[in-house]
C-alpha cells in the first residue's frame, strides 16, 4: 500500500487493523479493513476508528486521494488553509466528506455525478 493515505494515516498513534478482506477482481487489487488507532495518554488519550477501502490497478488510472466524513475540526482547519476539495456540483456530497490529493484537478475527473451521488 501506498500513497498519503498509508504513509501519514496509517501511521499514527498506536494502531491496529481488522476484519481484513482481501481480493482481485480482474486487475484491480482490492482491500477492505477496519483501523483504528490511539493517540495521547491518560486522560488525554483518543482511539479513532476507520474503516479503509485500498484499491490498486493500473487500468483504473486514479490519482491518490483519500476521501472521508467531514468532521468539525475539518471545518475549522479549512478557516486555516487546510485542503480541501469541494465539488461545486454536488454541494451535499462536499458538505459531508472532506476530499484530499495531490492533483485536483484529476480527483475531480474522478469523482463523477454518479459516485458523488453514490456516497
Amino acid at each position: 500500500m501506498h500513497g498519503f493515505f498509508a504513509t501519514r494515516a496509517l501511521r499514527q498513534g498506536a494502531s491496529r487493523s481488522k476484519n481484513i478482506a482481501y481480493g482481485r477482481l480482474d486487475d484491480v487489487e482490492v482491500m477492505l479493513f477496519d483501523y483504528a488507532y490511539t493517540t495521547g495518554s491518560g486522560k488525554n488519550r483518543s482511539t479513532h476508528h476507520q474503516t479503509v477501502a485500498f484499491f490498486q490497478s493500473d487500468a483504473l488510472d486514479l490519482p491518490e486521494f483519500v476521501a472521508r466524513p467531514e468532521g468539525l475540526f475539518d471545518k475549522i482547519g479549512q478557516v486555516f488553509g487546510y485542503q480541501d476539495i469541494d465539488l461545486p456540483m454536488h454541494p451535499e456530497f462536499s458538505r459531508r466528506f472532506i476530499l484530499r490529493g495531490a492533483d485536483e484537478g484529476r480527483i475531480r475527473d474522478a469523482f463523477t455525478p454518479e459516485v458523488a451521488r453514490y456516497f
